[in-house]
Formats: C-alpha cells, sequence, structure tokens
C-alpha cells in the first residue's frame, strides 16, 4: 500500500502542470457519509502448552464511515485535507473456533492528512496518510492503534455536492493478549473501499 501511495503521489506531481483548475474551488469545511466494503484480516500467533500455531483468518464486511474534513488551497493547484473520521457499526473479522466467539473491530476512527491536486474545476486527486484506532471484541476486548494509506478521487456536482471513491489500508499494531489458556500475538489489516456523497460548506 505504501508504493501504491507513493505512486499516487508521483501521479499527481506529472498531473499538476496540466491542471487549469483553482484549487479555491474545493477550500473550506466538508462533511461525507461513505459505505465502507471492508476486507478484513486477523494474523495470529498462538501457544497453550507444548504447542503453538499461526493462522491468517480474513472475511468481509460492510459499514457506513462518516468523516468532517478541513481542505486548505496551495497555490491554485495543490491542497492540504485534514481531518476525521468514523465507522457506524461493528467490522466481523473472523470466528474463535474454540469458543465460536465472533472476533469484530468497533470504535474505528482516524484523524489524516489528505494532499490533494485539482484535475479539473470540478475533480480533485487526492492521498491520505492516517492515524487509526479500534478497539477489538475478542477476550475482554483491547484498544489498537495504527497506520492507514488510501488514494481517492472527488467529483463536485455543484459547488457544494461532491461524490468521492477511496481505497484505503489500515494496519494495525501488534497486541498480545491471554485467553482461555492461549497465549496470542494479534495483528489486524483491514482494506477498504469507500463510495460516498458529501457537502461542501
Amino acid at each position: 500500500m505504501k508504493k501504491v501511495f507513493l505512486a499516487a503521489a508521483a501521479a499527481m506531481a506529472f498531473v499538476a502542470p496540466q491542471a487549469f483548475a483553482q484549487a479555491k474551488n474545493f477550500e473550506g469545511l466538508s462533511l461525507a457519509f461513505s459505505v465502507n466494503a471492508t476486507g478484513n484480516k486477523i494474523d495470529t500467533n498462538y501457544s497453550a502448552g507444548g504447542f503453538s500455531g499461526n493462522d491468517d483468518l480474513t472475511t468481509h464486511s460492510n459499514i457506513l464511515s462518516s468523516q468532517l474534513q478541513y481542505n486548505f488551497s496551495i497555490g491554485d493547484k495543490f491542497v492540504l485535507g485534514t481531518g476525521a473520521s468514523m465507522g457506524h457499526g461493528m467490522l466481523l473479522v473472523a470466528t474463535f473456533i474454540p469458543t465460536g466467539e465472533a472476533i469484530k473491530l468497533k470504535d474505528t476512527y482516524s484523524i489524516y492528512l489528505a494532499p490533494g491536486v485539482a484535475i479539473g474545476d470540478s475533480t480533485l486527486l487526492y492521498a491520505k496518510l492516517a492515524a487509526v484506532s479500534a478497539k477489538t471484541t475478542f477476550a475482554e476486548g483491547s484498544n489498537i492503534s495504527g497506520t492507514g494509506y488510501g488514494v481517492g478521487i472527488q467529483y463536485f456536482a455543484n459547488q457544494n455536492v461532491f461524490y468521492q471513491v477511496e481505497f484505503l489500508q489500515n494496519k494495525y499494531e501488534e497486541k498480545a493478549h491471554s485467553y482461555v489458556g492461549y497465549n496470542f500475538v494479534d495483528t489486524y489489516t483491514t482494506n477498504a473501499l469507500l463510495v460516498g456523497v458529501g457537502y461542501k460548506f
């Protein structure tokens, strides 16, 4: 995903000299709501007694998310956005077979920077770098944090209403814990395709 982020930044640098748009078109406060189609993965290393193992478990789920963002124009072509987002619902990651317990992520939040370049009077191409956090429901639950990378595009239907499509990967730091006699070290990753609509005030 880091390579995709860098490729997007390079594409911005290439497109920018050809852009005639005004970054002022995208400046200001906006609120957006999206449907997230998310692929979720947990890489878990476990041990109990005299044995140990590793599993990669994946599944898919859909949730709604919202974001509040402010864009600053930089010159006549570039934009720097800063904002926060939150997920509304739980992401199913896997099932812990010994107990049948569903492993989910909830309370998903992020704060981010989103540098962008205007590629027309109504279109903005952007990359995203985020600090992300969530809470797991596995065992007694625990808070996890990590980093997100993304790329996206916004299209303004008029001066205020816009549509956006974004791909975002969140990778969370390892989390160690114990449960029903097992010792775990878990790493969560989510890959989300966001399709949404927003309003710029």
